[in-house]
């Protein structure tokens, strides 16, 4: 018998409706960067907009309305958010004012991501919340198709590093991370032509940003979404398995083919640093990378214990900060960091499958080629994204128990299975 999920009983019986509209914000403002673009272009200000969705998270936190109880995995992750909230603090104990401004982007990370989980887990409809992704990610991706399809001519200049499409996102490597990351949330129950129109859709997308992390990233998420299907709640085998990988050989000698043949026909439009991202050959951004990590751990061998506080990375002899999550923890806060990072990622991978398999994944690869995934409320938006996916799909009246057992888990996911593949 089918268990309804849990509630708790407040006075007003609308809580489903507050969380969409914290969905609309979410997705619609924050998570496609529109607000962050018009705070860059306009002047307008997107403070205001992540002070909604926390009071949104912590009206519902308030018992006043009806809400889910959240579950477990999302309170693990809470757990460890507040706890990357004691590290910043105690750090800032010993810091300058020059750390200040870095820590209060961090802080706004953690409010945003723990008020955002609150906020989606109430989500009443997955059918609602998978549309609003959707679209989302569809408007976003077709802006930045338009953007470098119109040859960087558009009213208002958008990308911030020439050659290199970036829509709403501003910055070429933020739009290829953002869009890969919604990649296996949008394909959820899609037939698999409709899964291949959002792959090509999102590849081709990323692939004109120039980013080869986000290419990377890319593949991974097709073949988690492949290799661990959510209509079978996450259970592979040997030949799924095997499958992929021979898919991702052909992929790779295709793209290889493609990429050729794209930079040679467009070569007029593409710089030589444009050009060598497309074949994804190392240059001076990938060797000063490296450089870079190999700074960071440099400075976490002089201080392996504490660290060298937020904003370390800032402070050093290098004019920018190392590109790496890992070696960025490990120079700022040591040992301490380090720990917190890996009970960070045993949260992501608690996540019931196939959800808990895809974070951790796409969390550990992004962290190998991002400056930060702590940094700002949008960063916050995709933790709390997949911390939600759980307490999203037990919410159809007719399916889904709030229990975390794989037989429950799969016989929900599918029903989103298409009936040609029963």
């Amino acid at each position: 018998m089918t268990q309804a999920p849990m509630v708790y009983r407040g006075r007003f019986n609308d809580g489903g409706m507050l969380a969409l509209t914290g969905a609309l914000i979410i997705y619609g403002l924050l998570y496609s960067h529109l607000a962050s673009f018009l705070t860059s272009k306009a002047g307008i200000s997107s403070t205001p907009i992540v002070l909604v969705i926390v009071g949104m998270g912590v009206l519902l936190a308030s018992g006043v309305f009806v809400r889910r109880k959240l579950s477990r995995s999302s309170l693990m992750l809470m757990a460890a958010v507040v706890a990357y909230v004691f590290i910043l603090l105690g750090s800032l104990l010993f810091m300058d004012e020059s750390a200040l401004s870095l820590t209060q982007k961090r802080l706004t990370w953690a409010l945003t991501a723990v008020s955002a989980i609150v906020l989606l887990s109430n989500m009443r409809s997955y059918r609602l919340f998978l549309l609003v992704v959707r679209l989302a990610i569809l408007v976003s991706a077709l802006i930045v198709l338009a953007e470098f399809f119109s040859g960087f001519s558009l009213p208002i200049m958008m990308t911030n590093v020439p050659g290199r499409a970036a829509g709403l996102f501003e910055g070429p490597n933020s739009a290829a991370l953002f869009l890969t990351m919604a990649l296996p949330i949008v394909t959820i129950g899609l037939k698999p032509l409709f899964r291949a129109f959002w792959y090509a859709l999102i590849v081709t997308t990323v692939f004109l940003t120039f980013s080869r992390g986000g290419l990377v990233l890319c593949g991974m998420a097709i073949i988690l979404v492949e290799a661990f299907p959510v209509q079978r709640g996450g259970v592979t085998s040997l030949r799924r398995l095997m499958l992929c990988i021979v898919l991702v050989v052909l992929v790779v000698a295709l793209y290889g083919l493609v990429s050729t043949v794209i930079v040679n026909y467009f070569s007029s439009s593409f710089d030589s640093n444009a050009a060598s991202r497309a074949r994804l050959e190392s240059n001076n951004s990938s060797d000063y990378r490296l450089y870079l990590l190999k700074l960071a751990w440099d400075g976490f061998a002089s201080s392996p214990f504490w660290g060298h506080g937020t904003g370390a990375g800032d402070r050093w002899q290098a004019d920018q900060s190392v590109h790496n999550v890992f070696g960025l923890v490990a120079l700022e806060y040591g040992v301490i960091g380090l720990t917190w990072l890996a009970g960070f990622m045993i949260a992501l991978w608690s996540i019931p499958k196939p959800f808990g398999i895809w974070a951790a994944a796409l969390f550990s690869v992004a962290a190998l080629m991002t400056h930060n995934l702590m940094d700002g409320p949008t960063y916050a938006l995709i933790l709390a994204t997949y911390a939600a996916l759980p307490a999203i799909f037990s919410v159809h009246e007719r399916c889904m128990p709030t229990t975390r057992s794989r037989t429950h888990l799969s016989r929900h996911f599918r029903r989103l299975e298409p009936t040609a593949r029963r």
